[in-house]
């Protein structure tokens, strides 16, 4: 009984800042200029105060784990007899704005091509150079629609380029383990994920002069590596990506590395189908592919036209 009183009064008097620990503050530092001058007690009414916009609109995944959390401790309020309901579960339920897939255009894929063959190489420049991996990386992805992480997980016994058509087994990823650091999972995102993808001439060039150079190493050894032999960490391949694409004139247009992925299953859809694109990227159904990687196809087809003409009156 001691304790729980203890409890009950330290949480009473404290402020929301303090209540969410120090590990879950900086994931949602965005909501303290609003909440962290309130006392639980006090945060009973969060639309009388003003503040469901900020559980319910801007950034709609940071705002999600801090309304998460927020419910969290406002729940345990509620256990405790702090407070008497939790506010967070009155507030409005978010609402997850419109999202049209958007694939790269030939212009934009070739500025980037130009840009990551140029990288670092300007005559005069210090500091090492460039080793090409990262240009490399740009035509596997565009030539396998895969993620990032499947990528960079392709290992020497993943590939097969003496095969008609050449291919790549999908059958790991990049994660981060806490304590270690980038490991290779042996397995990728989904189960659906696990699959051979054909890769068409002018990525399978890029892949046989990659494996030239680990020519002497075991099947395990990976096609992207550090000069350690390590996973390439994809997070310094995507601020290499972002100095690119700031050379490349393309900065600020919400381009990550992510578009390749896009811009194979929209090029996919267009001429085969959502259900061939679906199968190359790993998807369990077309409504996936469409919902998020496919843009639209906005040209005028003449075809229904033609269809519809049968509806025309008799001459």
């Amino acid at each position: 009984m001691i304790h729980a009183t203890f409890i009950q009064r330290l949480f009473r008097g404290a402020r929301l800042l303090w209540a969410l620990g120090e590990k879950v503050r900086e994931p949602v530092r965005f909501t303290w200029c609003d909440l962290g001058h309130l006392r639980v007690m006090d945060a009973t009414n969060l639309s009388g105060l003003g503040l469901e916009p900020v559980l319910t609109t801007s950034e709609l995944a940071k705002n999600k784990h801090s309304r998460t959390i927020l419910s969290m401790v406002l729940g345990f309020a509620v256990r405790r007899g702090v407070i008497a309901r939790n506010p967070v579960k009155e507030t409005s339920r978010m609402k997850k704005p419109q999202h049209t897939p958007k694939a790269l255009t030939p212009d934009q894929v070739a500025a980037i091509r130009l840009a990551a063959r140029d990288w670092r190489t300007a005559e005069g420049r210090m500091g090492p150079k460039p080793d090409g991996q990262v240009r490399d990386l740009i035509e596997v992805m565009l030539g396998t629609a895969t993620r990032i992480g499947e990528t960079l997980a392709l290992r020497k016994c993943d590939i097969d380029m003496t095969a008609d058509p050449p291919w790549v087994h999908i059958r790991g990823t990049l994660v981060i383990q806490s304590g270690v650091g980038v490991i290779r999972q042996a397995h990728p995102k989904t189960h659906e994920s696990n699959r051979v993808v054909a890769v068409p001439q002018f990525a399978a060039e890029v892949i046989r002069r990659r494996l030239t150079l680990i020519e002497g190493e075991d099947g395990e050894h990976l096609l992207f590596f550090t000069r350690n032999g390590k996973p390439l960490a994809p997070h310094n391949v995507r601020r290499t990506f972002r100095d690119i694409l700031r050379n490349a004139g393309l900065e600020g247009m919400g381009i990550t590395p992510h578009a390749f992925r896009r811009t194979g299953a929209t090029l996919l859809a267009n001429e085969l189908g959502l259900q061939a694109a679906a199968d190359v990227l790993g998807h369990t159904s077309t409504s996936k592919t469409k919902a998020h990687y496919a843009e639209p196809d906005r040209a005028v087809k003449s075809e229904p036209a033609t269809v519809l003409q049968r509806l025309a009156p008799p001459q």
